[in-house]
């Protein structure tokens, strides 16, 4: 029996054709010879297959099929039993009605394998040579109809069951790419939640660009990545530590939330603590339980957290933190990505900001020595005499220039010229208060501004500066290095600004004049 939906579809078929072989029986009575006694039995017959068609049409038969497989044997013995009597009847082997064990078959090979199939044919020549006997046929007649009907009952069968094996065959075909149809419209449907994830994330992380202020300073930008972060993430705690130039520490720049335990340090090593341990793997992190995590530190603590490095061009900046207070599960597909994209932006704001603050520092310092440039300098300058005539506080300006150094420069060469000045540099920087400023004023010149120094107090400055380089060998086999120093002061000597650096550079030539290696400060006698 073949266990598939083609045949319990089939038995509805089968009542159909069963009415239009009542029909057929009953119209071709009008035109057959039939004893007068016979067409009680005929009647009868019609009428058994009439009731049958009917209580089959109520009980829904196909049902039964998945129940029990007898309702196929019934329907066969019951059709051949019915048309085996309307042949009997109408003459047997002369009846025109054998065509109809041609249906039985044809249904016979539906229902069943090729060999119970078979069987059934067998069963219905058989059944078909019995009445043509019982007909009185004729040897000739019986010959005919053993080598023209039989052969045909046969040659239907092998058709019939050809058929249906080969439409169970692409019905089978049909259900496997049903199969795969279904799932390619399930992973098509995947796949478009995921697009949809995917560009919800991308116009957050396009909204969260948008937020960050443009043009405000590094700290703002990363508050406000934050700050958008926990928003969308539905957290409540969020940190980004950056590293500093020794690339040794983390310093925590920006934070949402109070953070506990998580924030215990703004400044700590790399491999300390969670920060410094995702900068140490520069690998990102989720851990939904840090109770279980780190049992000591976070005992008792709902905490779950997410942490990626900021990197660009293999270049790492520092670390995003993101943490709730609460329970909550974090994922690799939404939450992490989401958070990898904004770390992508971050890192980039954080890189920009790095490169506009080089490009101001380079606009302002001097190359070689690394001091502030001439420009800067006359800015800061006109700033603090106008602070110092303000609030009525002194102030000094010191003009220092290398004795012999163009002597220095011709015999040794510029690269120890160079290297002279970059260690001049660094003493003139070692003999000032934080709130000094030096610079370099072109060539072997610096020139130093002392805050809040009258005359005296400059004086004093000058000789210490003169002193400690005096008595210091920079340069192996570099004769001894001296500085003249002028010195110019507020209000003393004068109150604008040209005027002062005029005096500091007219008391400096007169060092030089009088043989170097000597301060001097500018007196109006």
């Amino acid at each position: 029996m073949k266990d598939l939906v083609f045949p319990q579809k089939v038995l509805e078929i089968s009542n159909k054709i069963r009415w239009l072989i009542i029909t057929l029986i009953l119209l071709g009575l009008q035109f057959s010879v039939v004893p007068e006694e016979n067409w009680i039995n005929i009647y009868l017959l019609l009428v058994i297959t009439a009731i049958y068609n009917i209580i089959a049409k109520f009980l829904s038969l196909h049902e039964i099929w998945e129940k029990t497989s007898k309702i196929c044997y019934a329907e066969t013995v019951i059709d051949t039993a019915v048309i085996t009597g309307i042949v009997a009847l109408t003459g047997g082997q002369n009846s025109p009605f054998w065509v109809f064990f041609l249906i039985v078959i044809m249904f016979a090979g539906v229902y069943y394998s090729p060999y119970r199939t078979f069987f059934v044919v067998t069963g219905i020549s058989i059944l078909y040579i019995f009445v043509s006997l019982l007909s009185n046929a004729s040897p000739q007649e019986i010959i005919s109809m053993l080598s023209l009907k039989i052969p045909i009952f046969f040659a239907v069968c092998g058709m019939s069951v050809f058929l249906s094996l080969e439409i169970i065959h692409q019905g089978e075909a049909l259900e496997i790419e049903k199969e795969k149809l279904k799932y390619i419209l399930k992973a098509f449907h995947h796949n478009v939640v995921q697009i949809q994830k995917k560009n919800k994330v991308l116009q957050e992380v396009y909204n969260i660009s948008i937020k960050i202020p443009t043009g405000s300073s590094l700290k703002e930008q990363l508050e406000a990545v934050c700050d958008a972060t926990t928003s969308f993430l539905a957290i409540d705690i969020a940190g980004i530590w950056l590293l500093e130039k020794n690339n040794e520490y983390l310093r925590l720049v920006a934070k949402i939330g109070q953070g506990g335990k998580l924030f215990f340090k703004n400044r700590l090593r790399i491999g300390e603590e969670l920060p410094g341990r995702i900068m140490a793997k520069k690998e990102p992190l989720i851990i939904n339980d840090l109770s279980k995590y780190d049992p000591e530190v976070f005992k008792g603590s709902p905490f779950s957290c997410m942490g990626i490095p900021l990197i660009i061009d293999g270049e790492p900046l520092g670390v995003f933190i993101c943490a709730s207070s609460y329970p909550k599960e974090f994922n690799e597909d939404d939450h992490l990505r989401f958070l990898l994209l904004i770390g992508c932006r971050t890192s980039l704001s954080i890189k920009n900001s790095y490169l506009r603050e080089e490009i101001e520092r380079m606009a302002i310092t001097d190359g070689l020595t690394g001091l502030y440039n001439y420009r800067y300098f006359l800015e800061i300058f006109r700033k603090e005499l106008s602070k110092a005539s303000r609030i009525s506080i002194p102030l000094s300006i010191l003009m220092i220039d290398i004795d012999n150094f163009r002597e220095i420069n011709e015999k040794y060469g510029r690269h120890i010229g160079n290297q002279l000045l970059s260690e001049i540099a660094i003493t003139l920087s070692g003999c000032l208060r934080t709130m000094d400023f030096l610079a370099r004023f072109y060539e072997e010149n610096f020139v130093i501004i002392l805050p809040e120094a009258n005359k005296n107090e400059g004086i004093m400055v000058a000789e210490r500066i003169r002193n400690t380089i005096s008595n210091k060998t920079f340069i192996e086999g570099v004769e001894h290095i001296t500085v003249s120093i002028g010195i110019s002061s507020f209000p003393q000597d004068e109150k604008k600004p040209d005027g002062l650096l005029l005096y500091a550079d007219k008391t400096l030539n007169l060092a030089k004049e009088q043989g170097g290696n000597r301060v001097i400060a500018w007196s109006k006698k």
